[in-house]
């Protein structure tokens, strides 16, 4: 049996950047010596959860509402894909998987394939809004970018999305996630809520092992981040990069 139950679920079952990264990879890598390998989640998955194990045919799943009880001969533990610094523990699981998935997508024809797009980030209780998200996606558009709504569309959506775009413009958002999916070179420009370096430098790691040309915008003002505070970014100094793909 293999359990998601760590404290990071307990406390956010649903956040797409830990459930993929921290579950579904090294779920992947362990069924390749141990194909029968059941899981329990101690709660209710989202559908999008189902569509992961599903694309890497986990379909022996058994789960809870919330924190129930199971009984295995044993267990297999899972280690997290980022280490203290933000820095990966798992390049070999990553290249693995991320071979996995572009093998899995050339047989995906996708419903629309944009070069250049802009990830809306929905607004959150828990912060990290970008305030002027309207402004800069409407001088954004005037460059010939699309905005992409990411909670509208399936996981294999999702990833055809990041695989076919040559530019990506996101606020710091766990729809970077796709990142995985994207193909080298493409460029990544993530606007970040915060200016300390190594806070949230998960999508710099992803960029990096992907070979994706990566560059951040930080916030006009906040030198360190408070939960549930907000954040944005002067219009210019994202359209003052190079946003086109040549």
């Amino acid at each position: 049996y293999s359990s998601a139950a760590s404290d990071v679920y307990k406390r956010q079952p649903y956040n797409y950047f830990h459930f993929l990264y921290d579950f579904v990879i090294p779920l992947f890598i362990e069924k390749q010596v141990n194909p029968e390998l059941k899981v329990y989640l101690p709660f209710t998955p989202a559908p999008w959860q189902l569509e992961w194990l599903s694309l890497i045919g986990q379909d022996d799943i058994t789960h809870a509402k919330m924190n129930g009880n199971f009984a295995a001969d044993s267990l297999v533990g899972m280690r997290s894909f980022l280490g203290a610094r933000s820095d990966s523990s798992r390049e070999r699981a990553f290249y693995s998987f991320r071979e996995f998935l572009q093998t899995s997508l050339s047989f995906y024809s996708p419903k629309t394939s944009e070069e250049s797009i802009y990830v809306f980030r929905k607004r959150s209780a828990t912060g990290r809004n970008l305030t002027n998200q309207q402004e800069l996606f409407s001088a954004l558009s005037n460059l010939g970018f699309h905005g992409v709504d990411l909670d509208r569309l399936t996981v294999m959506e999702q990833l055809a999305v990041f695989r076919n775009a040559k530019v990506i413009v996101s606020p710091h958002d766990a729809a970077l996630s796709n990142l995985i999916a994207a193909q080298n070179g493409s460029r990544v420009i993530e606007l970040l809520p915060v200016q300390e370096s190594g806070v949230f430098d998960m999508y710099k790691t992803i960029s990096k092992l992907a070979r994706l040309d990566y560059k951040c915008v930080l916030p006009i003002e906040g030198s360190s981040y408070e939960f549930g505070a907000d954040f944005r970014v002067l219009v210019s100094d994202v359209t003052g990069l190079p946003v086109s793909y040549t």
